[in-house]
């Protein structure tokens, strides 16, 4: 798969599940930046649109267990 059809598959599955489902979506990336992951700036509206339109967003601050794991196996 391109990086660059990444964006776009998120937003076809996001636009689905739109006012339909429940949606959880966890991420590490900062909101503020999302433009950066996302590459177009028409889906990263769109998908900021469809995901916070009626979401309730929880942001826990603190390190990453995963990434602290990974870092702590041995090689």
């Amino acid at each position: 798969m391109e990086t660059s059809e990444v964006p776009h598959l998120v937003h076809s599955v996001i636009d689905a599940r739109c006012q339909k489902r429940s949606t959880a979506l966890v991420t590490n990336f900062e909101f503020d930046r999302r433009r950066e992951y996302l590459s177009d700036p028409v889906v990263a509206m769109v998908f900021s649109d469809r995901i916070f339109g009626k979401a309730i967003v929880l942001k826990i601050a603190g390190r990453s267990y995963g990434a602290e794991r990974a870092l702590n196996q041995p090689s």
